[in-house]
């Protein structure tokens, strides 16, 4: 007969090891139900877009159904917050741009998550550059001569951009400072408004996506693009030099996107997310969509590069921030 105490020693052994087994074959199973998407913009949008193109790729490298869940609103936060407080076993994910990460931690005191402690960012996957649009009437055809215009004209040349805390705007308010320009900032909320503010000659400039609507605009000779931002010239607009040929890195404008998770989701749920978006990407009809409807260049980052990325972000970030002259919004 086996005593009483090595009976239960051997119990409780075989439960420990039958609780392990199942918890890594939950982890080596991973998916093994529907994951949500939360997109913290709202539908019929660009991003939206690009997330539900990967959203469908992922589905069928996983064979499983990824659902988009669109939570607009408060700078990402809404969704950044969502994603945060759920549980971290991987079936909820973040589709985060900019703000999540690297602007909303630099424009408000009161965030209602930490970007730092809360998420866990796993892989950058994307990245659109801006073009430098000006509207048909201004009389200028390189970017040269938009510098030379803006200067004779200092104090009086006006730039759109999709609202104050955005990109758009610390971009141009930095290319205006770093020529001395005094443009002056008029904010629109999206690029439709804001391009139909640069259609009517309410500004001059503007930074924006290369997208079908902006594309039918350029080819009836409406407004034209100076110049790119981004390491390639775009494949919608192969004629239109970068920043970077111009001789002009630092100007360089765009958003990027990843995929972020609850920060406590373990490292090989992470690990799976990771490699099926890196295989995801690499589709050629991903790319082709990405490139020619969105101006979206596709690639993938590790964690770790998409960490050093915000970083870096942020830091550059801080320099247009402070070119703008804006505090903390929530202050």
């Amino acid at each position: 007969m086996i005593p009483y105490r090595n009976w239960l020693i051997g119990l409780f052994t075989i439960l420990s090891f039958t609780i392990a087994g199942g918890a890594l074959a939950r982890e080596g199973s991973y998916p093994d139900k529907p994951v949500r998407l939360i997109v913290p913009y709202a539908p019929g949008g660009g991003t939206d877009g690009m997330a539900r193109a990967l959203a469908q790729k992922l589905s069928g490298i996983w064979k499983q159904k990824v659902i988009v869940d669109n939570r607009p609103g408060a700078s990402e936060s809404i969704a950044a917050s969502l994603v945060a407080r759920s549980p971290a076993d991987g079936y909820t994910l973040l589709f985060a741009s900019d703000s999540t990460f690297q602007l909303n931690p630099l424009l408000y005191n009161h965030l209602t998550y930490n970007p730092d402690k809360d998420l866990a960012p796993i892989t950058r996957f994307a990245m659109s550059p801006f073009a430098l649009f000006v509207n048909a009437e201004t009389p200028v055809n390189s970017f040269k001569e938009f510098v030379e215009y803006a200067k004779k004209n200092r104090g009086k040349t006006f730039y759109g951009s999709y609202g104050v805390a955005n990109s758009t705007n610390l971009g141009l308010s930095w290319l205006s400072r770093q020529f001395d320009l005094d443009m002056v900032h008029v904010p629109f909320a999206g690029q439709g408004p804001a391009m139909l503010g640069l259609l009517g000659g309410e500004i001059q400039i503007l930074f924006g996506n290369i997208i079908p609507s902006s594309i039918g605009f350029i080819n009836k000779g409406q407004v034209k693009v100076l110049v790119v931002s981004g390491e390639k010239r775009l494949s919608n607009a192969p004629d239109v030099p970068t920043f970077r040929e111009l001789g002009f890195d630092n100007l360089d404008t765009g958003y990027t996107l990843g995929i972020a998770a609850p920060a406590a989701v373990s490292p090989e749920v992470r690990k799976e997310i990771f490699e099926a978006v890196a295989t995801a990407v690499k589709g050629p009809d991903l790319i082709k969509y990405a490139a020619e409807s969105l101006s979206i260049q596709l690639f993938s980052e590790t964690p770790a590069q998409y960490h050093d990325f915000i970083m870096e972000s942020r830091r550059i970030l801080q320099q247009r921030i402070d070119a703008a002259g804006l505090d903390k919004l929530d202050s």
